[in-house]
């Protein structure tokens, strides 16, 4: 009895199906996924990307987008190095440049933060503002 190619073929593919919807199911159920999923299919583009980057932290860089002058480059306030937050904000704020001795301080949630020769350019609320160079 000779098996041919096609079948054997054909069960391979059928057992790797089998078991990628069963590691799919699991990981839904057991971890919890099913939310996060439905929570992410019933939004827009927009949507999606505020429940990924955090919904105040995405609000924030949105408006500071909006308020950098074209070019500038900025550093950071209140945020740690190398923390989550730190890295979506470079890599959402791309054209502009983070560097230590910048023109513009992004300060998000330290409402109390301040740096001599730094004023305030615009401020989305008392703890998430951006401080300009005087």
């Amino acid at each position: 009895m000779k098996i041919k190619r096609k079948t054997i073929f054909l069960v391979f593919f059928l057992a790797w199906v089998v078991l990628w919807v069963n590691f799919t199911a699991r990981d839904l159920t057991k971890k919890k996924y099913f939310k996060e999923y439905r929570t992410l299919l019933s939004r827009d583009a927009a949507g999606r990307a505020s429940y990924a980057y955090d919904d105040r932290l995405y609000e924030f860089l949105k408006f500071c987008d909006s308020a950098l002058p074209e070019g500038a480059s900025y550093d950071l306030g209140g945020v740690e190095g190398l923390t989550i937050e730190w890295r979506r904000t470079i890599y959402y704020l791309y054209p502009h440049l983070n560097e230590k001795d910048a023109d513009y301080i992004l300060v998000f949630d330290n409402p109390g933060y301040t740096r001599q020769g730094y004023a305030v350019f615009k401020e989305l609320d008392k703890s998430r503002f951006i401080l300009k160079r005087i």
